[in-house]
Order: structure tokens, then C-alpha cells, then sequence
């Protein structure tokens, strides 16, 4: 019978060929917390203990999902992202750690971009209060809702709108605000159809993870992208590969206010074509970020 420790160099040994050893014993271990519901140090104290018929069901058939290239998310059907866990399904992104970071970049720079203070620029940094004020975001393409839903968390009084194409992906984000207990304003919304602008407002801040890759590049990702991530999320025209950026450009200059901001994610291969994709539209102050991978995947443009 197999125990709570055979079971976890099973799903290790059978994930490393797919995965790797680092990222397959991650997954091994999330599969294991969600099968025997302990936590990792409890799981050593009970190592030898024999999985139950239900645990060993479970087990083998999140597995055998594994192996065929699932995500290890959209088996368990959560993600963890910026301290909290979000229900992802088949019809959003996976959250990923680098847009993690793109957050941090937007709320520790919030004192620069929007402080009022007359503290010197390092002590407003700290000390600022401006980031109390009520402030108007707009998500563009929310997917989970990760992006809005964590920066409401985190700035309770600021008012976010975020924007999906996808029906599904709305019905997720929705189901992430009820179950964070965050609110924010959820609209069915097409940014490449102009028409539908109209149901939009003025924002301090417009963030967007757009899509970015590019049709050619899809025999470059991993086969669980591929597979089972939404292609609507992921994939631009092959001869318009910053389509979404020009849509988010022309959109800013008329919809940011005055001091506002633009922060996205980009393709680390055309971030400077990106940067200047936002020079060309006349945008100023067009930064681009590396990762914590020494990469450039992200930017900040104001008009």
C-alpha cells in the first residue's frame, strides 16, 4: 500500500523527466498537501502512514493528470499569488511570479509617481501618505483577477475596474472577489473594440498583462502552456505582436490623469520595441524593469 512518503518520491520521480528536479519536487509537494491535507512538516512526521482508498483515488488520478501535462493549478484548482490564493480554471492564466513583481513595482513606486508630500523624495518613499488616496485603476484583460483583486486587497480605498473579453474569465474573477472579500468593478470589456471604450472612465494607474507571444514562439513553450492555458490570453497576431500595447497607448492618452501611469508586462524579446511603441505615441518617462531573472519584462509609461 502506498504511504504519504512513497507516494511523494512517486509523483517526484514520475514529474522530473517533464518538469525537472526543482519544479517537480514543488509539485510533488503541493500534490501531496492536497491529497493528505497536512502540511509538509507533518507529512515527514507521518511518513509511513498508508494513504486511504479516497487519498490514493485522488492521488493516482491527479498524477496520471500530471503526467499528461497538466497544471499542477488547475488540478487543485488554486493558485497562490502575492499572499493570496486565488481559483483558477482552464479558462484563465496561470498567476506567475513575475507579475507578482510588476504589482510591487507599482505600489512602491506610487510615492514618486503620485506623492504631493513635501518630504524629500527618499522619506516620502517611506513615510508617504499619498498612497491612501482613493485612487482609480483599470485592469486590462483581468483574466483570475489576480491583478485587481490584489491591489484592492492591499489599497482598500482605491477604485478598481477590471476588464476581460472572456465571459469565463469574468465568472472566475467574480468568484475571486466574493471569496477574498475585495470588490471591485467587473466589466465585460473588448480593449481592441474602441466602440466599447465608452463604458470606461479616467485612471491614475492602467495595468495590463496583455497578450504578448506570437504564434511562431509556441513551439518554444512548455506543452502544459500550450495544452491548457487560454490561447485568447496568451497569443497576438503573428504580424501585430504589440497590437494590445498600441490599443493600451492610444486608450491612455485620453483616459489617464493628469500624473497617471501605465505599467505592463512585456516580452522580454521586444521590450525595447515596446518602450518605443509608447515613445512614438508620445508617451514621456517610458522605463523598462528587469525581473528578478535579470530580464526585461516590464514597463512604465506616462503621457
Amino acid at each position: 500500500m502506498l504511504t504519504i512518503g512513497g507516494a511523494f518520491h512517486k509523483a517526484k520521480e514520475n514529474l522530473t523527466a517533464l518538469y525537472g528536479s526543482g519544479e517537480a519536487t514543488a509539485i510533488a509537494h503541493l500534490l501531496m498537501e492536497k491529497t493528505v491535507h497536512k502540511l509538509h512538516l507533518q507529512r515527514i512526521i507521518d511518513k509511513d502512514m498508508p494513504l486511504s482508498a479516497t487519498e490514493g483515488a485522488y492521488f493516482s488520478h491527479a498524477l496520471h493528470e500530471l503526467e499528461a501535462g497538466k497544471p499542477i493549478q488547475y488540478i487543485t484548482g488554486e493558485a497562490h499569488f502575492a499572499g493570496l490564493v486565488f481559483t483558477v480554471n482552464e479558462s484563465v492564466l496561470i498567476p506567475r511570479p513575475e507579475t507578482e513583481e510588476l504589482i510591487n513595482w507599482i505600489r512602491t513606486e506610487l510615492a514618486q509617481v503620485f506623492c504631493t508630500c513635501a518630504a524629500s523624495p527618499e522619506l516620502a518613499q517611506v513615510f508617504c501618505t499619498c498612497a491612501a488616496k482613493p485612487l482609480a485603476v483599470l485592469d486590462i484583460g483581468t483574466g483570475s483577477g489576480c491583478i485587481a483583486l490584489t491591489l484592492k486587497y492591499y489599497n482598500p480605498q482605491w477604485q478598481v475596474t477590471a476588464i476581460d473579453i472572456s465571459p469565463n474569465a469574468l465568472e472566475t474573477a467574480t468568484a475571486n472577489s466574493q471569496h477574498l472579500h475585495v470588490a471591485v468593478e467587473l466589466l465585460n470589456v473588448d480593449i481592441l473594440a474602441q466602440e466599447q471604450w465608452q463604458a470606461l472612465t479616467q485612471y491614475d494607474i492602467i495595468v495590463s498583462n496583455p497578450p504578448y507571444i506570437v504564434p511562431s514562439q509556441m513551439d518554444s513553450l512548455h506543452r502544459n502552456v500550450v495544452q491548457y492555458e487560454p490561447h485568447t490570453a496568451l497569443f497576438t497576431p503573428e504580424n501585430r505582436p504589440l497590437l494590445f500595447y498600441e490599443q493600451i497607448a492610444i486608450f491612455g492618452k485620453t483616459r489617464l490623469k493628469e500624473g497617471g501611469a501605465i505599467y505592463c508586462e512585456v516580452a522580454a524579446e521586444r521590450a525595447h520595441a515596446t518602450q518605443q511603441l509608447f515613445l512614438d505615441y508620445g508617451y514621456t518617462n517610458v522605463v523598462l524593469k528587469k525581473d528578478i531573472y535579470n530580464n526585461l519584462r516590464m514597463l512604465r509609461a506616462q503621457p
